[in-house]
């Protein structure tokens, strides 16, 4: 039974050679399209509420959001339906 010759020169990807350059990462796609997702400062725009009055929601009213690493993030269409919710909310509809 004969040996194979192995050239170290024949192979084509090189295990000290990385595959993409060195310090990029790959990201997961997101389940959501990126405008419904707010941070806080979007989300308090949108409600025209200040950052603390949304921390309060969150905690006792139950305002929907989602805790991404260290920030927090509202979908938007979480936050309508919400709102929606609410008693004594009159939110304007569409002509």
């Amino acid at each position: 039974m004969a040996i194979p010759e192995v050239s170290l020169h024949t192979a084509t990807t090189s295990p000290l050679v990385p595959d993409k350059p060195e310090g990029t990462k790959r990201k997961e796609p997101s389940p959501y399209p990126p405008s419904d997702l707010m941070n806080l400062t979007a989300t308090g725009v949108y409600l025209n509420r200040s950052r603390p009055w949304l921390y309060h929601a969150m905690r006792e009213m139950g305002l929907p959001a989602i805790r991404l690493g260290r920030r927090w993030m509202c979908q938007k269409t979480k936050i309508d339906g919400w709102l929606a919710s609410q008693p004594g909310v009159n939110l304007p509809t569409a002509i």
